[in-house]
């Protein structure tokens, strides 16, 4: 198929407008929400905005913008929780991306900036910019095909990247082991290698946001809290070692990544962290995971759950460089158009 793409067999279509396509090579879990929204972050305050996905797991098929009426369920997971982050901003899922992008340039105010998420392997849109993203702990260099791997395509094809971004790094890591990693990476000349890792903000609590006596990261270290974590991502281990600076007693919950709760479920949840033997506990879910949390959670843990917010942030004195070559890209693709 990408040889039939090289080829010009198979057609990518183009488009007068800038196009940010974030993707990976392995199957799941290499951060590409986190980075998407990096990119709304940044370049939502110069210009109108519009992401594009698939809509992984929806129950629903086609075009669709998202609105006030949108669940996890009607544009999937993800999309949902950039919109909730970002209701200002376009939010559109189809699985054909030239048909969505069309749509939304056909708009009496269409976006200035696309942002393509999870479309490395979508060549039918061929983007201005390509951003592919690799996990610090599984580089797509040592890994290999489906089913023997978990990479979706050859590890030859991250030559379609303009930037190819490490994810994931632990928070200390040191110059020596970045300088290591980057020299297994052969760039091309017009490829730039950037590191990532994940900043954690203050816990949120899930329900109840306006009572009063929040739990505070700190406050769970200092009164000693046992943690459940609940979870459906592909790789939860940097949350786990990332919440144990907080508490010495963590419990788990996990299930497959982008899983819609089931009222067993939260029987199963509700049943461990009953089990927890503390007098101060605290379940912990992420973003991603809130959007699948349904009315029908059981009312005796609302109190007690909790969100941990995550960003991204460039590491190694990189960031000012990196927000300086998609800034730069996206004002020439403007000018150029």
């Amino acid at each position: 198929r990408n040889a039939l793409y090289d080829i010009e067999i198979l057609k990518s279509h183009r488009f007068q407008v800038p196009i940010i396509s974030v993707g990976n090579l392995a199957v799941g879990g290499q951060g590409k929400t986190p980075h998407v929204e990096y990119l709304v972050l940044l370049l939502s305050p110069y210009y109108r905005v519009a992401v594009v996905s698939r809509g992984y797991k929806r129950n629903t098929s086609g075009f669709l913008l998202a609105d006030k009426n949108s669940t996890a369920q009607s544009i999937g997971d993800e999309p949902y929780q950039i919109f909730s982050k970002f209701p200002k901003i376009t939010v559109a899922v189809d699985s054909n991306r030239v048909r969505a992008i069309r749509k939304l340039l056909a708009n009496n105010l269409p976006p200035q900036v696309i942002i393509l998420d999870d479309a490395f392997q979508h060549r039918s849109v061929r983007p201005g910019f390509s951003i592919l993203l690799s996990d610090y702990s599984s580089l797509y260099l040592y890994d290999s095909m489906l089913p023997g791997g978990r990479l979706r395509e050859s590890k030859y094809q991250s030559k379609r990247a303009d930037i190819i971004a490490v994810t994931k790094c632990p928070e200390d890591i040191n110059p020596l082991d970045i300088r290591i990693t980057a020299k297994l990476f052969k760039l091309l000349s017009y490829q730039s290698l950037y590191f990532s890792t994940y900043k954690y903000g203050e816990i949120q609590p899930l329900f109840n946001k306006k009572a009063d006596g929040k739990i505070t990261l700190k406050q769970m270290k200092t009164q000693r809290f046992s943690i459940l974590l609940t979870v459906a991502i592909a790789n939860p281990q940097p949350i786990i070692e990332y919440l144990k600076q907080y508490s010495e007693q963590i419990d788990s919950v996990i299930f497959a990544d982008h899983h819609f709760f089931e009222k067993r479920d939260y029987q199963l949840i509700e049943k461990k962290f009953n089990a927890l033997q503390s007098i101060h506990k605290i379940i912990i879910t992420t973003e991603k995971d809130a959007t699948r949390i349904g009315s029908d959670y059981p009312k005796t843990l609302q109190n007690y759950t909790y969100l941990l917010p995550i960003e991204v942030q460039i590491i190694n004195n990189q960031e000012q460089l990196f927000i300086k070559t998609i800034k730069n890209y996206v004002a020439e693709d403007l000018r150029n158009g």
